[in-house]
């Protein structure tokens, strides 16, 4: 009896292919990793239950204004990784969380004043 279907092996892919595409995943994981946190800090913040925003900037007895410098390099990180990925900062971080809904003023030693 002859087979109608012949076995036809699939090859394996090269280390260098697997390499490959093992460090592409992984800047790719690094975008949406920094674009989730960016996006729930954000909400942590500015969307917050149980506490207002100046609340939660008072208790960052000091920190604040690194806390708002930092989510900004953060922003600029992502938009420049989408760039290089030829996509917009909004595919990865809607728009309303790229900006700040009420005025931030940075007061000294680390305080801010929301509103």
């Amino acid at each position: 009896m002859t087979d109608i279907l012949t076995h036809q092996p699939i090859p394996a892919p090269s280390q260098a292919k697997l390499a490959a595409a093992e460090l592409i995943g992984k800047v790719n994981s690094e975008i949406l990793r920094r674009a989730g946190e960016h996006i729930d800090g954000w909400r942590a913040f500015w969307e917050h239950p149980q506490a207002t925003a100046a609340e939660i900037a008072a208790e960052m007895n000091g920190d604040a204004e690194r806390f708002f410098r930092l989510s900004e390099g953060n922003l600029q990180a992502i938009a420049a990784m989408a760039s290089i990925v030829g996509r917009p900062l909004s595919d990865f971080v809607p728009v309303q969380y790229q900006s700040r809904p009420q005025p931030v003023t940075f007061i000294g030693n680390g305080y801010v004043q929301i509103g």
